[in-house]
């Protein structure tokens, strides 16, 4: 069975730790072996010295004693080829006298030699090379001797320097071996402590590399560094991807927010608000102080606002508050307030409350006209119905007593029962005008031909007042019913005529609509 790619592999990074650790023990070599070159370089150096201070003693001494002037011959003569310090005696002219491991007859002339030449010029001399005498490596030191200007030179071989270099080279070698097996074990500590956090990085970064199952998985031979730069890129990618889809969200909502109708004021859990929209800084006169961090109750100080938000927070259940009052610019408005909460996805917990603040305003206007209306209309039929009643049991009365009906209580009678069936008819006008009920015949009507032959009717309640009527006509045509259009006008004039004085002039006039006028 095979494994899902989007396994994750072990989360130490041995690629890295194996390379840090190479780093490190090429650069604990690199300094030994610089360390140990240092070392021999000055152990040589300061053996030198030594043996050149010791030359200098002896020559010192030579001079100091002078024993070839007491016994010149003896003293040429002494040969000891397994002395450590060999002595030349060097003419003036560079020959060879005498010399304490060799014939000088069978030497040649030392005149050249480096030391000879210095000790003529500053009184001593010194210098390391091979000798070709006996073959191999000494140290020379060669001193002027006052009189005939003849020096005498003292040689040490350096077969003991390579001795004191060995001992040396050994000694050395197993301390900074010591060192290495120390300094190696430091490297792995801190190697591991260097890419022990880059390995949980790179786990983390493999963790959320994983949230985009369409990546392919990441190819086994490459190094964790690629790996990580990887992961990294593809972060960054998801980072940027889900960046702008939160803005488009964002500009989104915006959107949303600016076209809803109603005003929107969103809160935290105390008070602060966390956004609002463009209707609600309408709405509340205090918004230029809703972006200085002020609370709830300082932005909305009407009653019952900050309870209904309070309670939404305490519990998280939706809330609402009816009939909020408001002074605006514009007037008095009401509001009815709705609040949900509004919850943090994972764990469900109320963070702040969202109120919707719905206008119904000309719904409590069109309440109050509906009581009005009803008030109005109660009281109108009341009137002729009480009169029907009155009249109706009076020649109830007298028929039971076997007395005529009066003429003036049926004609009565039949006035008030057309004066409900009018009233009847305009009730059932207006409901069927509230109901949006269209059936309505729209064309284009002569305002001064319609005028005058609704006047016509009207012709006798006008004289009976001794009123005159006049019609002034600037709009030429209308476009509208007929039949809805007379009885708006037979409804004014009469009106017109029932509340104003007798003799008094009345008119009518048509007058084009203002250029601003919208008509639904």
């Amino acid at each position: 069975m095979t494994e899902p790619a989007t396994r994750i592999r072990p989360h130490f990074p041995w690629r890295i730790f194996s390379r840090v650790l190479l780093f490190q023990g090429l650069l604990i070599l690199a300094g030994l072996a610089g360390s140990a070159l240092v070392a021999r370089h000055f152990f040589k150096r300061f053996f030198l010295e030594e043996v050149r201070t010791e030359l200098s003693d002896a020559m010192r001494e030579l001079k100091r004693t002078e024993p070839w002037r007491e016994s010149p011959t003896g003293w040429c003569e002494q040969k000891d080829p397994e002395a450590r310090l060999r002595y030349t005696y060097i003419a003036p002219d560079g020959r060879v006298l005498w010399d304490s491991q060799f014939n000088s007859k069978d030497m040649e002339n030392h005149g050249g030699r480096a030391e000879v030449e210095q000790a003529r010029r500053e009184g001593t001399g010194f210098s390391v090379r091979h000798s070709q005498t006996i073959k191999q490596d000494l140290i020379y030191g060669a001193t002027l001797l006052p009189g005939p200007q003849t020096i005498v030179r003292v040689a040490l071989p350096l077969g003991i320097l390579a001795t004191a270099l060995s001992a040396f080279d050994a000694y050395l070698a197993l301390n900074l071996f010591l060192i290495a097996l120390f300094l190696g074990g430091f490297a792995i500590f801190a190697a591991r402590a260097v890419v022990a956090p880059f390995g949980r990085l790179l786990r983390s970064a493999r963790a959320l590399g994983q949230l985009d199952a369409t990546e392919e998985s990441a190819p086994e031979g490459r190094d964790e560094w690629t790996e990580l730069e990887a992961s990294i890129a593809r972060i960054g990618r998801d980072l940027e991807a889900t960046s702008e889809r939160l803005k488009l969200e964002r500009d989104e909502l915006a959107t949303l927010m600016e076209a809803i109708s109603e005003a929107v004021l969103a809160v935290d859990a105390d008070g602060v608000p966390l956004f609002f929209n463009s209707r609600f800084a309408l709405l509340a006169p205090s918004s230029p102080v809703i972006r200085d961090g002020r609370r709830l109750p300082q932005i909305l100080p009407q009653p019952g606002v900050k309870e209904v938000f309070e309670q939404v927070l305490a519990t998280g259940q939706p809330a609402s508050l009816d009939a909020l009052e408001m002074e605006m610019g514009s007037g008095r408005r009401f509001f009815l307030l709705s609040v949900s909460p509004l919850r943090r996805r994972r764990s469900e917990l109320v963070y702040g409350a969202v109120g919707l603040f719905h206008d119904v305003t000309e719904l409590k206007i069109a309440e109050r006209i509906r009581i009005d209306f009803v008030a109005n209309v109660s009281h109108e039929l009341r009137t002729p119905l009480t009169a029907i009643q009155g009249y109706s049991e009076t020649l109830l009365m007298d028929a039971a007593a076997g007395r005529p009906a009066p003429a003036e209580f049926l004609t009565s009678i039949q006035r008030n029962s057309q004066r409900l069936l009018s009233l009847i008819d305009d009730l059932l006008n207006l409901s069927a005008l509230e109901a949006n009920v269209d059936g309505l015949e729209r064309e284009h009507i002569p305002t001064g031909e319609f005028t005058t032959r609704v006047l016509s009717q009207l012709a006798s309640k006008l004289q009976l007042k001794r009123q005159t009527m006049t019609v002034e006509v600037e709009a030429p045509t209308v476009f509208a019913d007929p039949l809805r259009l007379e009885q708006v006008l037979i409804n004014l004039v009469e009106n017109a005529n029932k509340f104003t004085p007798e003799g008094r002039a009345l008119g009518v006039a048509w007058r084009p609509a203002p250029a601003d006028f919208s008509r639904s």
